[in-house]
């Protein structure tokens, strides 16, 4: 690009130098200078180039945070961060790591997956107080301070009354609301208050609710179409995924894994089919950071992220759940059941029968009858 640059300079300095040029050109410009005359030597002045780019050399493979520099205002005694990973047993590490995605789930999702398909009836609700929210065994919807350490009494005497709601799969809204099933109604209270309660839609039939970020997800049916909905903000429901029967969402990988007659699938969260994970009739199951639990007719498996299969407990379910390491499940004689994660240290919480089994941040709650609300809990 240079060289071509300099010699159209070169040739117009030539052009203004010889006769005739301003005028029309003659038939042989150079005919003046003679046969064997030395024609004009034109030096063009250099044109300015941006010069090219340096390379920046790529960061080391190994950069340290303890080599770089620290904000003055951190003062010289402060500890340097560092990457390299604190020594810790591999259990601890496992364990650590499942506390980890379950708090991603509760952060992403505001409800324990578990209680997405049962569905629960209870949630813990943090605004100016912290409050305990649940259905009590009169079937009404109440709310109970809570302070660390005491237990709840799910007794309505020791409560403030909400609404006359029966209320079913409670979860918190990424704005700070209250939402629940109420029949086939989905209720919002705003900020938990009962003055603000709105009907946010209304189905055929709902069975479940849970939601990503701001995306509300209902498993329902609406004009004789049965289904996952989405809703976002007051718009309208959407049918996204059709036949599910029950779904939970994966945060791991960011997907919903469904139920339906086939099986287990999985989704994107906008609907999208990915892929097919288990095949078969299934009974029950629940998602607890990457590894997928589900029942047959005649045994509980965990499906690991590496797509290993462990059979974890020897009899069926019609409910699964999992919180702080440990795995919880209704038996097929609806006994309440907890276990470790790998199925071993089992123990019986409840001969039963069991009805609502409700995960909550220190405790699982549930009923004795199949038509009250919450009235008995044990700690983890």
């Amino acid at each position: 690009m240079r060289r071509g640059t300099c010699g159209v300079a070169a040739l117009v300095a030539l052009c203004v130098l010889l006769p005739g040029c301003a005028r029309e050109p003659a038939s042989d410009p150079l005919a003046a200078f003679g046969a064997d005359a030395e024609l004009p030597h034109v030096t063009a002045a250099p044109t300015a180039c941006t010069p090219a780019p340096t390379a920046t050399p790529a960061p080391t493979q190994y950069v340290y945070w303890a080599e770089l520099p620290l904000d003055e205002s951190d003062g010289p005694a402060a500890e340097r961060p560092t990457r390299r990973p604190t020594a810790a047993p591999l259990g601890a590490q496992l364990s650590g790591l499942i506390g980890e995605r379950q708090l991603l789930e509760l952060d992403s999702t505001g409800a324990l997956q578990a209680n997405v398909t049962a569905p629960g009836m209870a949630c813990e609700f943090e605004g100016e107080a912290s409050w305990l929210y649940f259905t009590a065994a009169d079937g009404r919807l109440y709310r109970e301070r809570t302070a660390e350490g005491a237990k709840v009494s799910w007794d309505p005497a020791n409560a403030q009354r909400v609404t006359a709601d029966r209320a079913q799969g409670l979860m918190v809204s990424l704005r700070g609301d209250v939402v629940y099933m109420c029949g086939s109604d989905l209720v919002r209270l705003e900020g938990g208050e009962s003055r603000r309660r709105t009907v946010m839609a209304t189905f055929d039939s709902l069975t479940g609710i849970t939601r990503w970020d701001d995306t509300l997800y209902a498993v329902a049916s609406r004009g004789g179409v049965e289904g996952l909905f989405a809703l976002n903000g007051e718009s309208e429901p959407l049918l996204i995924i059709p036949s599910a029967r029950a779904v939970q969402i994966d945060v791991v990988n960011r997907r919903i894994v469904a139920l339906d007659a086939e099986g287990l699938t999985a989704y994107s969260l906008e609907g999208d089919r990915l892929a097919p994970m288990i095949e078969g009739s299934i009974t029950a199951f629940c998602h607890s950071g990457a590894d997928l639990y589900y029942s047959t007719e005649n045994a509980v498996y965990r499906l690991g992220p590496g797509g290993t299969v462990e059979r974890v407990a020897e009899r069926s379910a019609v409910w699964l759940g999992c919180m702080n390491g440990r795995l919880f499940y209704l038996d097929g004689e609806r006994a309440l059941r907890s276990a470790a994660q790998d199925g071993s240290d089992e123990k019986l919480l409840s001969a039963g029968p069991v009805y609502n089994p409700t995960l909550l941040a220190d405790r699982i709650a549930w009923s004795l009858s199949d038509t009250g609300g919450l009235e008995a809990d044990a700690p983890y």
